[in-house]
């Protein structure tokens, strides 16, 4: 629904909380594909070079005169339920990357104010339509199973290979630690 929600609706405006590698791929995708207007909000001026042609702001005030249809949450995972409840509050609708947050603190607010403004929110997660996973999902409307266990691993380094893994802040568990969530 919401993909589908982004190629029907024209000329929204979008802005991106972190425009690491993951932000990039959105935006990218967004530019190429779809027409509306994106901005990446930045914390400070030349916070990092990138080849987007985006429009960058760099102050909350900045973010609620803009009155964006939407956000999206690409930031580090630590940051993703304190940047998602300032954006819901403004009544912004949501794209939060995987995963949702590395605590908990903070989620039952979040989703109590998506549900009491009824906004669009979506976290990524495309592994949930890989075929494999469409296809056990479907077997076992019919079928019991006695055991089932499915791994799914990457490699850190590959994730970002134009960097230090060991200083991203996936592997920092003080910075989200993605990598284990």
């Amino acid at each position: 629904y919401f993909i589908y929600w982004l190629r029907v609706v024209y000329n929204m405006k979008i802005v991106f909380f972190g425009l690491g590698s993951i932000g990039q791929k959105h935006a990218k995708i967004l530019l190429n594909d779809y027409n509306h207007e994106i901005y990446a909000y930045r914390t400070k001026k030349g916070q990092s070079i990138h080849n987007l042609s985006l429009y960058e702001i760099y102050s909350w005030d900045e973010v609620v005169e803009l009155d964006p249809d939407i956000a999206f949450i690409t930031n580090p995972t630590y940051l993703h339920t304190d940047t998602a409840i300032k954006c819901v509050k403004n009544g912004y609708r949501l794209f939060i990357e995987k995963p949702i947050d590395s605590k908990t603190q903070g989620l039952s607010e979040l989703i109590r104010i998506v549900y009491e403004k009824q906004l669009t929110t979506y976290v990524a997660y495309n592994l949930r339509f890989h075929p494999v996973v469409l296809k056990i999902k479907e077997y076992f409307k019919d079928n019991k199973f006695l055991h089932l266990r499915v791994v799914c691993t990457s490699f850190l380094p590959d994730w970002r290979p134009d960097q230090d893994h060991k200083k991203s802040y996936s592997s920092i568990k003080e910075q989200g630690g993605g990598v284990l969530l």
